[in-house]
């Protein structure tokens, strides 16, 4: 009744393989114009995709021994908050405007040495990093590529202008950001990605795992979140339980944990709201496992291997290009704008891990069988010993009259 499982490893050789989603954002979520202030925000707010838990905590300073229930001028990172406050409450509409363009942000790209189908590039965007693109998504009308090849130049190459002079002040670093996933799959930048830097070649070779696990009562409990509605993934179900618990105790829920919902939503300037907050994820993680969020069933994930090397003069192709960056410090500057990026398969072999009932149906009955079979026989010898014995001693009792009588 443990329900124990078998885990099965395959190797499976293919001639070719699906080429996965790369999604990229810049480290910048938006630009700021040419004086050097941020573009001013006046619309309404509208809930948008999930942001990584701790954007909030990495300025909010939560101080219990303060009357005060508003931040002061004198809080640390007061502005930075302000700012963010204001950017999650602009509609998408215009934060789409103040965001990146995909024609200014991706320079050239290539995918098996040809330029990328016009069709295989998506807009995705979140809130902690804006506009960013998606290549390869899986859509109804659009299949993901294969490639049967392998090694650098067989997958995708791009060129990305990150565009640092424009950062918004509460960007601390220059880069970008990177998730490789199952074209099928929503890309979660603010948890699952890795970051690229400026001035280099970031080579990335990848291979491809699959996991299959089994659902209740097996141990894992696996769940399949595509038939969830408003929750693809196991990380959309932790956020909504999160929220859950948020409202439950504060009567509002993280405006940087969004989930589509008509609750209220916190103000990151009250600090009354802020450390309630605070307290409920303290609550969570004292607590245990609370939310009930199990591993999905079928699981693809993408074994990367990162490397990288320096830029060189000869990527700038044209004189408008050196032209262009000679007034912004020479190649130096070119090293800090721009990044190369290469995504390739080191083989096109694809592990599966596959969860096994370790007793089926056929089997259990088959082992319950061959158990009852060997008791039952045992006993039934034991049954006809023992009607020996008893007669052996019926013998020697009468034998033993008899002789009395003679």
């Amino acid at each position: 009744m443990e329900y124990p499982v078998v885990v099965t490893i395959n190797r499976v050789q293919e001639k070719s393989l699906e080429f996965p989603a790369i999604s990229i954002c810049n480290l910048n979520r938006m630009k700021q114009d040419e004086s050097g202030t941020n573009i001013d925000f006046h619309e309404t707010y509208q809930t948008g995709t999930p942001l990584i838990l701790t954007e909030r905590t990495q300025y909010s300073q939560c101080k219990k021994d303060q009357n005060s229930t508003t931040m002061s001028d004198d809080d640390i990172s007061v502005s930075t908050m302000k700012s963010l406050k204001e950017y999650y409450e602009t509609a998408e509409a215009k934060r789409f405007v103040m965001g990146r363009k995909l024609s200014d942000f991706m320079k050239e790209c290539l995918f098996n040495g040809k330029l990328c189908p016009k069709n295989s590039l998506s807009n995705l965007f979140s809130l902690r990093y804006g506009y960013c693109f998606t290549f390869n998504k899986k859509t109804q009308d659009l299949r993901p590529l294969y490639v049967s090849q392998t090694g650098v130049g067989t997958g995708l190459s791009i060129k990305l202008n990150l565009d640092t002079l424009h950062y918004m002040k509460i960007s601390h670093t220059r880069g970008a950001i990177m998730v490789i996933h199952n074209p099928r799959d929503p890309a979660n930048p603010e948890e699952d990605g890795y970051i690229l830097s400026p001035g280099f070649e970031n080579s990335v070779s990848i291979k491809h795992i699959m996991v299959h696990r089994l659902p209740a009562p097996f141990k894992d409990h696996c769940m399949d979140y595509k038939r969830k509605p408003l929750m693809a993934s196991k990380n959309d179900c932790i956020r909504t339980c999160i929220q859950e618990h948020n409202f439950a105790k504060c009567h509002c829920i993280d405006p940087t944990l969004s989930i589509p919902s008509p609750l209220r939503l916190c103000n990151l300037l009250n600090k009354t709201e802020m450390c309630c907050l605070d307290d409920v994820l303290k609550d969570l993680t004292e607590s245990g496992p609370i939310c009930d969020c199990p591993l999905p069933c079928v699981s693809t994930y993408y074994d990367a291997k990162l490397s990288r090397a320096l830029l060189s003069k000869a990527l700038m192709k044209s004189w408008r290009e050196e032209m262009y960056y000679a007034r912004s410090g020479g190649f130096k500057g070119y090293m800090e704008e721009n990044l190369r990026l290469n995504v390739f398969y080191e083989d096109l072999g694809r592990m599966v891990y596959e969860q096994r009932p370790k007793f089926e149906g056929t089997e259990f009955l088959s082992y319950l069988g061959n158990q009852l079979g060997i008791w039952l026989g045992l006993s039934v010898v034991a049954a006809f010993e023992l009607l020996e014995k008893f007669a052996l001693l019926s013998k020697h009792i009468r034998m033993k009259y008899f002789a009395l009588q003679k």
